[in-house]
């Protein structure tokens, strides 16, 4: 999945949401624009 350098600071903070929250790619879309 590619990050954009806008997200990485937010991918960054929300990594362990982001594992977490795979089912639910809505929170990770408002975190940041995360291409999987």
């Amino acid at each position: 999945m590619s990050t954009p350098p806008l997200s990485i600071s937010t991918t960054s903070v929300s990594t362990p949401i982001l594992w977490s929250s795979q089912r639910n790619r809505r929170i990770i879309t408002i975190g940041g624009s995360v291409e999987s």
